[in-house]
């Protein structure tokens, strides 16, 4: 976006939940203007209508405010989607930019600086104009030390028999942090949601923190309906124990029970007593850095320079008479300037929803990784290939299962062999056994009786001659079976082979 209508964009000032306010020249008046967009899309198109009648509405209402302590609005318009108002530029800082700066307002100055904005806000009251969104982003200061009201791009105009509610498609229009309880749950609203507003934001200057305790899944508008604010004297240094009761009548969660107009809040504060300390003096007028500690005054004082010098408007020099104007390739718009520190810091309700959604993905995060894993798990058990382990116990043969002959023949170094049924190794002399239907030899036609109780190994056989003893069981036991189905006596030892290994 280079231009808005008629106005051309120098720069982004901040940005919010509903729209972004940018700095902006006039080039028909030449002056800067601050302009506040807010989006009207909305998927009901009579929810979109009826908003921007309404919108509409409040601008000329808005208009005819005049007041020092207010921001003056210029113009209002729409462009595509787009309704925007044009308002006064203020050379200044607001005060949320001060306090995420570290700006430490005196009490006495933060105190003064209530004051004003309810003696704006008592001009907006009268002529039935409420804020609806009053906090310190709102509320800037110039380089004057003057207060300034900004922001009634969602004020209210209350009518008599008009919808005063504050829902929006919804959602409760306005900032969480500083709600009243009846803006929080969409009820009508009137001046005393300001006061309330405007009390919230009095303790977070005097103190530095919010009123309620952040702590705990609740959101900001839980916290501010059933939460009670302490007394603010328990977070200053030094209590400032005459305060106490006049913001916790503020702070009342009925709207009966608080300070029933601006006016009235604002002669409560002036007729408080503040107790002496260093930073009890009363502000200069003119001079901002009397509003602050003298430690963060340097850091003020940098602010509202660079709030003067940041989008200072600087016209093009008129061309001479008959010369050609240069050709930039911004020509025809200006570019849009986009400062570093141009949006402000998330607020502290904006940080409340970004840590609770991180929560929500780590939880669903942590949630995915475990189901992963046992799904894996019970998918490995269920397609494990089977192992030769799972189809056979295999049980190795060692020297001491063996028949003490095959032992004494083979030896205390036989090799261990593993096998679905347990084999017998026999000694390698008897590795060459005859056939039977073969042609005898001398050899094998002594009868197998004469065979020796302990055979003895004279010379130990090439490798490529000896059998396995695998092979030598099979052949010695089918030779052993062949003899006993023939009726040939076998020996004791022969017999108890055959029970044994040839089972």
């Amino acid at each position: 976006m280079q231009s808005l209508s008629r106005y051309e964009i120098l720069g982004v000032l901040g940005e919010g939940a509903m729209g972004v306010v940018y700095a902006a020249v006039d080039p028909r008046l030449a002056r800067r203007v601050a302009i506040k967009t807010i989006k009207t899309t909305y998927s009901d198109p009579t929810v979109a209508a009826d908003l921007e009648r309404r919108f509409l509405t409040e601008a000329r209402s808005v208009a005819r405010l005049k007041h020092p302590g207010i921001v003056s609005l210029y113009d209002a318009g729409q462009q595509d989607d787009t309704q925007f108002l044009v308002m006064e530029f203020v050379e200044g800082v607001n005060l949320q930019s001060c306090l995420k700066h570290g700006v430490q307002f005196t009490t006495a100055a933060s105190v003064q600086i209530a004051i004003d904005v309810l003696a704006a806000l008592e001009h907006a009251h009268q002529h039935r104009i409420v804020h609806r969104d009053i906090k310190p982003g709102n509320i800037l200061l110039d380089v004057d030390g003057t207060i300034r009201l900004a922001d009634f791009g969602i004020a209210k105009v209350q009518e008599f028999g008009a919808d005063n509610g504050t829902l929006v498609q919804g959602l409760a229009i306005g900032t969480p942090r500083y709600m009243s309880p009846e803006q929080a749950t969409g009820q009508e609203v009137d001046g005393r949601s300001d006061l309330f507003s405007t009390a919230v934001m009095l303790f977070e200057l005097l103190t530095g923190t919010w009123p309620f305790d952040q702590g705990g899944p609740f959101s900001p508008q839980e916290i501010v309906l059933f939460q009670e604010a302490p007394p603010v004297s328990t977070r200053m240094r030094p209590p400032q124990p005459a305060l106490d009761p006049v913001l916790q009548r503020a702070l009342a969660k009925a709207p009966d029970q608080r300070y029933q107009s601006a006016g009235e809040f604002m002669r409560a504060l002036q007729a408080v007593n503040l107790e002496p300390t260093p930073d009890t003096n009363d502000p200069i007028r003119g001079s901002p850095s009397s509003l602050v500690t003298e430690a963060t005054a340097p850091i003020l004082r940098r602010l509202l320079d660079n709030g003067r010098t940041r989008f200072e408007h600087r016209p093009a020099p008129t061309p001479a008479l008959g010369s050609r104007p240069a050709v930039t390739p911004a020509s025809g718009a200006r570019a849009i300037q986009l400062a570093a520190d141009a949006s402000p810091a998330p607020t502290p309700d904006e940080r409340i929803r970004w840590a609770a959604t991180n929560r929500r993905w780590l939880i669903a995060l942590f949630i995915a990784l475990v189901s992963g894993t046992a799904l894996a798990w019970l998918a490995g058990v269920a397609w494990r290939e089977p192992t030769p382990s799972d189809a056979h116990q295999l049980t190795p043969i060692t020297p001491a299962r063996l028949h003490p002959e095959q032992q004494a023949a083979i030896g205390p170094n036989t090799e261990r062999i593993a096998a679905p049924t347990v084999p017998v190794a026999v000694p390698a002399t008897q590795a060459s056994v005859p056939d039977p239907h073969a042609t005898p030899v001398t050899e094998a036609s002594e009868p197998p009786s004469s065979l020796p109780d302990a055979p003895k190994v004279s010379s130990p056989k090439p490798a490529s001659t000896i059998k396995r003893p695998t092979q030598i069981a099979s052949a010695r036991c089918s030779l052993l079976l062949e003899r006993a189905s023939s009726g040939e006596p076998l020996t004791a030892a022969e017999r108890t082979e055959l029970q044994t290994a040839c089972r």
